[in-house]
């Protein structure tokens, strides 16, 4: 028999009115609902005597009402000590595990709604408003978003309240709230850091290593794209120099200098000849408008008419 199990049996009859069959004397135990947070795991069990608990959870003898004994939840499940729901049926296995899970969340969220609530009273109207919108944040998400935190946290600090980090939960389920807290500032992220759990911190550290690799990836791109266009604008310099010659020397800087103006030297450039330009020049051959004949022997112009078809027009009249 395990050290652990000798010293359970031994608690659990000294504590019972049975005092030979520990299976006997776990029956006349039940959890009472009460969970208490301390904190710190710095407790220890008064039934297994196991040390580093969080919580508490009170259990009274249905036989002797004045005894009571602080365990764990282990000891709870594994010496079957009654537990009942809320509607006061007693659960098993993973129901019960589920239940005591549920007690301790609520005990957190009990201490940490104490604390709002005396934030509440020295608050001022808007920040009041602000205090309503992050407690129906945290209803809707099962916790505080990193900025919301970060904001109530400072408010706390503001009005020279004591809080205690480890009650106020964090939501980091989606990645929009993971890069919210990985963007935040320093001091921003570390007002909210002792908020975490293990597995939340552990999950902000590979995002921000993965984020950081990230960075470093588009640095190396930038630069070696500045380096390329730095490069082809050298090979255009050179070019230039090898393709145009100087007198002066080889070095010659790329860029040409204005001669200087001398009013001596300067002539004013020729004037155009005048040209002779007939004020009309009529054309030898049109295209007549109403029988199409290309012809030298036209009447009018706009429209154009011949000869021919002129006369038929006066005969006509």
């Amino acid at each position: 028999m395990s050290r652990w199990r000798d010293t359970s049996i031994r608690n659990l009859l000294e504590h019972s009115t049975e005092k030979t069959d520990h299976t006997i004397a776990a029956k006349e135990w039940e959890f009472t609902g009460k969970v208490i947070d301390h904190y710190v795991s710095d407790k220890i069990c008064q039934l297994c005597e196991g040390e580093n608990l969080r919580y508490h959870f009170e259990i009274t003898n249905n036989i002797c009402n004045n005894r009571s004994l602080l365990v764990g939840s282990s000891c709870i499940q594994k010496f079957n000590i009654a537990v009942f729901d809320e509607s006061g049926v007693e659960i098993f296995g993973n129901q019960k595990s589920s239940f005591l899970r549920k007690k301790i969340e609520e005990k957190k969220q009990e201490l940490m709604l104490e604390q709002i609530r005396t934030l509440w009273k020295k608050s001022t109207p808007e920040e009041k408003d602000l205090l309503e919108y992050y407690v129906n944040s945290f209803k809707r998400k099962n916790g505080f978003r990193p900025d919301d935190l970060r904001d109530l946290l400072s408010l706390m600090e503001k009005h020279g309240i004591e809080y205690t980090p480890v009650l106020f939960k964090v939501a980091l389920r989606s990645q929009f709230e993971l890069s919210s807290l990985v963007n935040m500032s320093d001091q921003g992220r570390k007002s909210i850091f002792p908020c975490l759990s293990v597995a939340q911190k552990k999950r902000f550290t590979e995002k921000k290593q993965s984020v950081e690799k990230e960075n470093e990836e588009k640095e190396k791109l930038a630069r070696k794209k500045l380096e390329s266009t730095d490069c082809k604008f050298e090979t255009s310099q050179t070019y230039f120099k090898k393709t145009h010659s100087f007198s002066n020397s080889e070095n010659y800087p790329l860029k040409y200098s204005r001669p200087s103006h001398n009013p001596a030297n300067h002539k004013p450039p020729p004037k155009p000849e005048k040209k002779n330009y007939d004020p009309v020049v009529l054309p030898e051959y049109v295209t007549c408008s109403i029988c199409s004949a290309h012809t030298n022997k036209w009447v009018t112009l706009n429209p154009n008419k011949c000869r021919k078809c002129l006369d038929k027009l006066h005969l006509n009249k």
